[in-house]
């Protein structure tokens, strides 16, 4: 391999981070498309709200809440454990499952300006 070539590929903690980004988004989109088919709703802002609130959620659970079982966040990133996973899942869930909640209370999203009453 030559020199130019070597220098040009990324570092493997690199790699590992954005495998890592995937991951979290795979599993939050999953998590959120299940919530979707389990309420459906005709609202395309609906189905947006869900996913990304979804896919916040399993980022919380699998970097940040999983880095502080681990005791902080390591100068090397960890690989992806089997606690990191149920914990993105389940702060997904949790996330989707505290939407659904605040829209029962507040209702949904909505669009456009609130009309006026005179």
């Amino acid at each position: 391999m030559c020199g130019r070539c070597a220098s040009q590929r990324q570092p493997r903690s690199a790699i590992i981070e954005s495998i890592h980004v995937a991951v979290w988004l795979v599993i939050g989109a999953a998590v959120s498309w299940i919530a979707t088919l389990l309420k459906p709703s005709a609202d395309r802002i609906v189905f947006l709200e869900t996913m990304a609130v979804g896919i916040f959620g399993s980022f919380a659970g699998g970097e940040f809440i999983s880095a502080l079982f681990r005791g902080g966040v390591r100068a090397a990133p960890a690989d992806i454990s089997m606690g990191s996973l149920t914990l993105a899942v389940g702060t997904s869930l949790v996330a989707v499952l505290l939407l659904w909640w605040m829209r029962r209370l507040v209702g949904p999203l909505r669009s456009g300006k609130p009309k006026r009453g005179r």
